[in-house]
């Protein structure tokens, strides 16, 4: 995403539909661009012929990603570094 030729938040997704990332600058929160961000997935997803998306979301996403139509599937428990922390499967069917 840009504003006046300034990125200003990023997503990514597989071609599986695994929804790997997604990042808006401190200074433009609030302004929609997750939405807008999710929507550009979402079409590209339906593209290609995919049904939902996936991601593993943290606890700090979990909120965020539930507003934007995606539900929980399972708790799960990861290792990065040797820190254990707290996150969630989660989906979104398409339509």
């Amino acid at each position: 995403a840009e504003i006046d030729g300034t990125i200003v938040g990023f997503a990514d997704m597989t071609h599986e539909g695994y929804f790997d990332q997604l990042y808006v600058h401190k200074d433009y929160q609030g302004r929609f661009i997750a939405v807008h961000l999710l929507r550009a997935i979402e079409k590209v997803a339906r593209e290609l012929g995919l049904s939902k998306i996936t991601t593993d979301c943290s606890i700090t996403a979990k909120l965020p990603a539930e507003r934007m139509g995606f539900k929980v599937v399972k708790e799960q428990t990861v290792e990065r570094r040797g820190v254990e922390m707290v996150n969630y499967v989660m989906e979104k069917e398409l339509k």
